[in-house]
């Protein structure tokens, strides 16, 4: 499949974080570090629960357990304290710490698993997959053929309407579209006066 057909999901296993002005200032890092063979495999339905993994603080020298629970805490702005919680660096003042740069390792996307009624599986039996622990019916379809494919729900309905009515009122209200009408209303117009001249 060509690259640019190819879609994927990411899951955050890794932040970068910077204290200080532009001048000056420190970065530390925070990373996922289940690897190797304690990663959940690509078709795990928990590979990108990343709050799930452990994660370790990685400062300078010094390397800690992190509780990744904190990370929004620590990397949108801080508590003013440079380097974050018991760091012994100091830049001198109070700066907040901000993520600098997020680390995604990346998937291609699955297929949608799409659960089937008991009516379905009446009529149809040999199309659907059977999950005997789940006790349940399914089968998996393409990621980009499912809303194609399944009867758009309600939501999915109400925001394609409301995305035309967009594009459309888009157009409409658009300087470009008001001067082309103009034009046109000039043009008719001089035809008209030429024409009764």
């Amino acid at each position: 499949m060509p690259e640019e057909e190819t879609c994927y999901e990411y899951k955050l296993v890794g932040v970068n974080v910077h204290s200080g002005t532009a001048n000056a200032g420190h970065y530390w890092s925070f990373i996922n570090t289940r690897r190797g063979a304690a990663e959940p495999d690509e078709d795990d339905p928990d590979w990108g629960r990343t709050e799930n993994d452990p994660w370790m603080k990685f400062n300078d020298s010094t390397v800690s357990e992190y509780n990744v629970e904190k990370l929004k805490d620590d990397c949108y702005g801080g508590d003013g304290k440079s380097g974050g919680d018991n760091d012994s660096w100091s830049f001198g003042g109070s700066y907040g710490q901000s993520a600098y740069m997020l680390v995604y390792e990346k998937r291609q996307k699955r297929p949608l698993k799409i659960l089937a009624t008991p009516e379905e599986v009446k009529e149809n039996k040999e199309g659907f997959l059977y999950d005997a622990k789940k006790e349940e019916h399914y089968k998996l379809i393409d990621y980009r053929q499912g809303v194609e494919d399944i009867a758009p729900n309600t939501i999915y309905k109400q925001v394609f309407e409301d995305n035309h009515k967009f594009e459309f009122e888009n157009d409409i209200y658009s300087n470009e579209f008001y001067e082309f009408v103009r034009q046109i209303i000039l043009a008719v117009n001089t035809l008209d006066q030429d024409r009764k001249h």
